[in-house]
């Protein structure tokens, strides 16, 4: 069964309600700070890609990459057809304090590119603890997502996302609006009905893997 976008910003409201409360509910433990939530919003986006998308695809989540002569790196979610990469995922959660420079996220992500293009790679399973082998296409493609611009001013997120345009092989998506997923006093079914989910970048997301 595919994952919907609304289904996606949903599953997301309600990671963040729930990472509010403790883990193990007993009834004298209460927590202060919220848990992270960006690594089950990573194995999310997986399997968002991996319900809508065709063809043979595997999908690496939060995968340490090793390339000889490179610095390890680890990308959020790594896309592989035929063991060879073509497309990488680098999911943000909102803009948080890189408000007036997360243009410059795309061009780190240029960089890794340049030095890993057509390169052999390896990772290590994280279940068996078996090192693998693949390979990086010649032009791979980072897709940097955006899970909310609620917690900006619009127009200075549209700054931002201009200046994405100035990179070849780095794209960048927003897939709400308005209201942020983690708002307070207000249920996940509220969240939703107030923002903006945007259907057309889900889309284009897939039309552009590889």
């Amino acid at each position: 069964m595919n994952i919907r976008p609304v289904d996606f910003m949903k599953h997301i409201c309600q990671l963040y309600l729930d990472a509010r409360s403790p883990k193990f509910p007993y009834e004298n433990i209460a927590r202060g700070n919220s848990r992270i939530v960006s690594s089950e919003v990573e194995d999310l986006t997986a399997a968002f890609l991996s319900t809508n998308l065709h063809g043979e695809y595997e999908f690496l989540t939060d995968q340490s990459m090793r390339v000889e002569g490179v610095r390890r790196f680890v990308p959020d979610v790594v896309i592989m057809k035929q063991n060879v990469i073509h497309d990488i995922i680098d999911v943000k959660m909102d803009l948080g304090r890189r408000r007036d420079d997360f243009y410059t996220e795309g061009g780190k992500w240029e960089d890794i590119l340049q030095q890993i293009n057509g390169k052999d790679c390896s990772f290590i399973d994280g279940v068996t603890k078996e090192r693998k082998y693949a390979s990086f296409a010649d032009s791979v493609t980072c897709h940097i997502i955006v899970i909310s611009s609620g917690n900006i001013n619009p127009e200075q997120f549209r700054q931002q996302f201009s200046k994405f345009n100035d990179y070849e092989s780095v794209d960048v998506y927003c897939f709400s609006e308005n209201l942020h997923p983690n708002t307070y006093h207000q249920t996940p079914e509220e969240i939703i009905g107030i923002m903006n989910i945007r259907s057309d970048e889900f889309d284009r997301l897939l039309k552009n893997i590889t």
